[in-house]
């Protein structure tokens, strides 16, 4: 695998010279996740278990609290009658989530230097205190109008927080390598906590009557047990970070930060040097010996003028140089915007395009149609733990063939009265076309989060989980919005 990465060679070398723990770590990374790109399918090295413990419990409690909000649509009709609650809980979310994510990866620089458990347990105790005030509001305001604003206000500031969290521990799950083994933790507690909400969502309709009271004592176990999982993940996330592997990993981080920061110094220094070479008339040529003589007020004052852009080159060797978020996002360009593609087509088709389906059988078809989804993404991705099917780079093509098979798929079920209402009208094919698009969009969309801080270089690893995540928040946002526009254009 091509990364143009070479930490020994000869520009280099002497530099490193002072970060001998962190070569011998970014080596030794390298082998591994060259040989996990040649051979997909090999037998994954040992892991962690307590660790990965710990993030699958991680997943769980941090996007259960969001699978609550979406799955409480029933309390919040009836708490916001003729307000289409599901309509602006869609379209807040959507944007709350891109917006949270442009603003993690354009302050990254600055963020990535906060401690990790900072950026991780903050936010999941505030969305626990929003949760708790959401259906509390009728208690304090009387206004109808103004409870909805605040609910959306605080739905939006959830999954905003939940943004933020969630890309940050996808950073720490990019530095601790294992061919993204953590990474697959955190997506089985994810697809796990869609599972639960689905099941209490059974429960609630089963056990509280279709009357204010019943609504009402829903909501509080919705929006409680959310904050409640909030909780225990804030817990978990504080446990996972005092871990040896986690800890020794984060000091090797920022070993390497310090590295990028003191080459970029140490580049910048011998640009302005050649820049001026290059810039100075050589017809005096005893003007370039006056500039490198220069007193160090002059020579400071000299190296804050802006340079010329193709006077700029890397002293180093290019094997070397820190890599900016746009060229690590150009080696990752396939897993980002398949992962995008992906999800994309499942969130333009579920829940939204889902929900409009009708089966032969009333009653129970949307809650049994509804589970399906999760119940493929639980199977879809638990596989890449265990089988890689693919290369990393061919994701492309899962995503290709996610879109052209899908998207005919559920419009067939959609124009089921005029095209073989016997097949394509039955609940039999409603569930399996839901279950396989739950399967395909979990395994590719895993496959794809696991395999993208494998292609970067060590130090480069918590921005390529940023980044990849970056096309699932995308894909989100897009794919919600097709939604929206479909159902209610």
């Amino acid at each position: 695998m091509d990364r143009n990465v070479d930490l020994n060679n000869e520009g280099s070398s002497s530099f490193d010279a002072d970060y001998p723990e962190y070569v011998a770590y970014a080596e030794s990374s390298l082998d591994k996740d060259d040989e996990a790109e040649r051979n997909p399918s090999a037998a994954l090295p040992p892991m962690d278990y307590l660790v990965y413990g710990l993030f699958v419990c991680i997943g769980v409690g941090l996007l259960a609290p969001w699978f609550m909000v979406t799955s409480s649509a029933d309390y919040l009709n009836f708490r916001f009658p003729g307000r289409e609650p599901e309509f602006w809980l869609a379209l807040c979310s959507s944007v709350a989530l891109m917006t949270a994510q442009v603003f993690n990866m354009t302050f990254f620089k600055y963020i990535d230097r906060l401690p990790f458990e900072a950026r991780a347990v903050l936010p999941l105790i505030l969305t626990s205190v929003w949760m708790l005030l959401t259906p509390a509001l009728p208690f304090f305001i009387e206004s109808e109008t103004v409870q909805f604003y605040l609910s959306l206000g605080f739905i939006f500031i959830i999954a905003a927080e939940t943004t933020i969290t969630e890309g940050s521990l996808y950073g720490i799950t990019g530095m601790l390598q294992n061919r993204g083994i953590y990474t697959h933790a955190i997506q089985q507690g994810a697809v796990f906590a869609g599972v639960l909400s689905v099941g209490l969502r059974a429960i609630t309709k089963v056990a509280f009557a279709d009357d204010e009271r019943g609504f009402n004592q829903s909501g509080m176990l919705y929006f409680g047990t959310g904050a409640g999982l909030n909780v225990l993940c804030a817990l978990f996330c504080m446990t996972v970070c005092r871990t040896k592997l986690v800890q020794d990993r984060i000091r090797l981080y920022r070993i390497g930060q310090k590295r990028d920061d003191d080459l970029q110094v140490q580049t910048l220094s011998t640009d302005t040097i050649e820049a001026r070479k290059s810039l100075v008339d050589f017809s005096t040529s005893h003007s370039v010996e006056r500039w490198l003589s220069s007193s160090d007020e002059e020579a400071n004052r000299l190296e804050e003028e802006p340079l010329l852009p193709q006077d700029l080159s890397d002293p180093v060797g290019n094997d070397t140089a820190v890599r900016t978020k746009l060229e690590i996002f150009w080696v990752l360009r396939f897993q980002v915007l398949s992962v995008m593609a992906l999800i994309v087509v499942s969130a333009s088709l579920f829940p939204g395009v889902t929900s409009v389906l009708h089966g032969q059988q009333s009653g129970w078809f949307s809650v049994a149609v509804m589970s399906c989804y999760p119940l493929g993404e639980v199977v879809g991705k638990l596989l890449p733990g265990f089988v890689r099917l693919y290369p990393p780079r061919w994701i492309w093509l899962h995503a290709l063939v996610h879109g052209l098979l899908f998207i005919p798929l559920f419009t067939l079920a959609l124009e089921s009265a005029h095209v073989l209402p016997v097949v394509f009208g039955s609940d039999a094919y409603a569930f399996v076309i839901v279950l396989l698009l739950g399967f395909s969009n979990g395994y590719g969309l895993c496959y794809g989060m696991m395999s993208g801080p494998l292609l970067v270089r060590p130090g480069e690893q918590a921005v390529a989980g940023s980044l990849v995540f970056t096309g699932l928040v995308s894909g989100i946002f897009i794919g919600d919005l097709s939604s929206l526009i479909y159902l209610y254009a």
